[in-house]
């Protein structure tokens, strides 16, 4: 497909991420349309930027959007397939699962009931939506995973937002000694950036703690082997512009989840690497400048 790279069409989102594409397109000289329906975008190879809320409503707003822009002759920036993984733990292991800690997606009371025996304690309780560790349990005892299963298949447990997880459970193994996850950003298959997120005070979860620093890769070390670990798996599924959560479980780099949406300006001074020649080496690009990236990416041919 010859994608026409002269503009770019960016959803005016309820984060103002396409707004800020768009300033970044002025900058850059790229004319970038804004639009708020798939009728407003062509059906013909034209680069189109999404982001995605994660607000009950909003999200399955968004999602609806992408299908139907997905169905256009458009380059879609996340793709398609990051639309529809987008919040949903479930269809990410069900995908992911050979990056990930062993889970189980249970849909009965009588497989969860089975599980709860089989179950190494603690383990980790998730709803398939929620960010910020919001709908995330660390489950200690059979007692607490009885609870469970009493609640999900009964009134269901009390989410985020209002909402309830019912008629299904999804538990995975939890991997100890770790005082901190590390988010991968990558952009166009190309340009990744790393941060090292901090626990919350109260639970071993990173996300939604607020404590992020930059990290760097370092050359044969775990920074470096995280970096490779992300472009192996987005240039296996062509992602196009992802965050991915990792842990060590042991010695081994496990995925924790994907996303297509990031507190982008809490970092400041993380640095965007590009991997060539061997390595990764710096690129002029802060974590700040994510929308510039985005946009050159475009106007470049990258985010092919």
């Amino acid at each position: 497909m010859q994608v026409d790279r002269s503009l770019l069409y960016a959803y005016r989102d309820a984060s103002g991420w396409g707004t800020k594409v768009a300033q970044a397109g002025e900058r850059a000289g790229l004319p970038v349309h804004l639009f708020d329906d798939a009728d407003a975008v062509p059906d013909r190879p034209v680069p189109v930027f999404v982001h995605m809320n994660h607000r009950p409503g909003l999200r399955e707003r968004d999602k609806r959007l992408m299908r139907r822009l997905a169905r256009k002759q458009v380059l879609l920036i996340p793709t398609g397939l990051e639309g529809e993984l987008y919040d949903d733990k479930v269809r990410q292991y069900a995908l992911l699962h050979r990056y990930m800690p062993p889970s189980l997606h249970l849909v009965t009371r009588r497989q969860s009931k089975t599980a709860v025996t089989a179950m190494q304690y603690p383990f980790v309780s998730k709803a398939a939506t929620g960010a910020s560790s919001r709908n995330v349990r660390l489950v200690r005892t059979p007692a607490e995973a009885e609870c469970e299963i009493s609640l999900a298949f009964g009134p269901g447990i009390p989410l985020h937002w209002d909402q309830r997880q019912r008629g299904y459970l999804f538990w995975q193994r939890f991997c100890p000694g770790n005082a901190h996850d590390w988010r991968v950003i990558i952009i166009a298959r190309r340009y990744a950036c790393i941060l090292k997120r901090f626990n919350r005070e109260e639970v071993p979860f990173a996300s939604g703690s607020g404590r992020d620093e930059p990290a760097y890769p370092i050359p044969g070390g775990l920074t470096e082997r995280l970096l490779d670990r992300a472009l192996e798996i987005v240039e296996a599924h062509a992602f196009s512009l992802c965050a991915m959560d990792f842990v060590l479980d042991g010695e081994e780099i496990k995925l924790l989840e994907t996303s297509v949406g990031w507190p982008y300006h809490r970092v400041r001074g993380a640095r965007f690497f590009t991997h060539g020649q061997g390595a990764w080496q710096p690129t002029r690009y802060l974590v700040t400048d994510l929308f510039d990236l985005i946009v050159d990416a475009v106007r470049r041919g990258e985010s092919a």
